[in-house]
């Protein structure tokens, strides 16, 4: 009686964008060697609204993450780097999972925000377009670091997802 389709949808903002976008375009296969007694059952999800995060390690430094951290924190993850140069370089970011069969998502981010978050939610978008994602792209100019408040922004995210969970 509650009129669901049985389709879900995960949504996140800053540290949860990432996590969302990780839920959302990570494949079973892609992580685990036993799927387990369900695994013609998909977990994925079916539509993603991720908002102001942080979506691709390999290009966090070249995107100004270091200059936009305080002194102490720079200093541990510079110190950190090298230690296990495996990870540094070969370490998965949601980016590095992003395929054609991925399901929608809509993407969103203030332009006030830190420039190396503006940076990742492009390089993310730029990324769903060459593999040819459904997705939505909205950069607000005037928005710091938060889900966009705009009425019309609430509506266009509402319009999105029931379109794509119906």
């Amino acid at each position: 009686h509650w009129g669901l389709s049985g389709k879900l949808g995960v949504t996140g903002h800053s540290k949860g964008s990432s996590r969302a976008a990780v839920a959302a375009l990570v494949n079973e296969t892609d992580c685990e060697a036993n799927l387990g007694p369900h695994a013609k059952q998909s977990s994925r999800f079916q539509a993603a609204l991720m908002s102001a995060g942080q979506h691709d390690k390999a290009h966090l430094i070249e995107d100004g993450f270091l200059d936009q951290i305080g002194r102490r924190k720079r200093e541990a993850l510079l110190a950190s780097r090298g230690k296990n140069p495996k990870e540094d370089d070969e370490g998965k970011s949601a980016i590095d999972y992003v395929s054609k069969g991925d399901p929608p998502v809509f993407l969103s981010t203030g332009g006030r925000d830190k420039p190396f978050r503006v940076a990742q939610m492009k390089r993310l978008a730029a990324k769903c377009k060459e593999v040819g994602i459904l997705h939505k792209f909205v950069l607000d100019p005037n928005l710091d670091h938060a889900y966009n408040p705009k009425p019309a922004v609430i509506r266009e995210i509402f319009a999105y997802f029931d379109k794509q969970l119906k």
